[in-house]
């Protein structure tokens, strides 16, 4: 009975990491919202409003900075001593990211921007260079749409737009392993125990 229960509880678990999953990505002026779909059930993991809180925060972030009082000159020091940890570290992580965004597949997507800058040659200006856009955006990605819509009259801004990639969860977590293992963290805690004793 027991290996019963080991073999269906395997073969769940290369259903989860085999399976593809959506992640849906909407957005409508400064409101994003982030679905997730898996075996036929959706549900929504992120939703925020990027106007007013996102601004209280960086202000909140500056003023603590502020008040550390961070020697420039020490911190400096700390980095150029640690520069091939720093270099190692860099170029992991952009290998990372690398492989984690070929994993993922643009399925489809339909963007649409509004805009307008008071200036009718401006205006028509700006069109183009969307227009532009939007064509080199269809012969690399043919089931992506991106429209245009100028404004002549007044100055405006709006866009809204859906896109859905496509991955299965077998890859991230492959390249966050591969990823964690690779981190050179005796330097990195070095850099800590470092910037410890620099505000001791």
């Amino acid at each position: 009975m027991g290996w019963v229960i080991l073999e269906i509880l395997a073969v769940l678990a290369i259903v989860v990491l085999v399976a593809p999953v959506r992640l849906i990505g909407v957005w409508e002026a400064m409101r994003v919202e982030i679905w997730l779909s898996f075996l036929g059930l959706r549900g929504r993991i992120w939703n925020r409003d990027l106007a007013e809180p996102s601004m209280a925060k960086m202000r909140k972030a500056t003023e603590r900075l502020a008040s550390e009082q961070i020697d420039p000159l020490r911190l400096i020091g700390v980095l150029r001593e640690n520069r091939d940890t720093l270099s190692r570290t860099a170029h992991v992580t952009l290998l990372f990211l690398r492989r984690l965004w070929r994993s993922w597949r643009l399925e489809s997507g339909h963007v649409m921007v509004a805009l307008g800058t008071g200036d009718p040659a401006a205006t028509g200006m700006a069109h183009g260079m969307i227009s532009a856009l939007a064509g080199v955006l269809a012969s690399r990605w043919p089931q992506v749409r991106l429209e245009s819509h100028p404004d002549f009259e007044d100055a405006a801004f709006e866009s809204h737009g859906r896109l859905v990639f496509r991955f299965r969860l077998l890859d991230p977590a492959w390249h966050f392993l591969r990823y964690m293992v690779t981190l050179p963290w005796r330097g990195l805690a070095r850099i800590k125990r470092q910037w410890a004793l620099q505000h001791s």
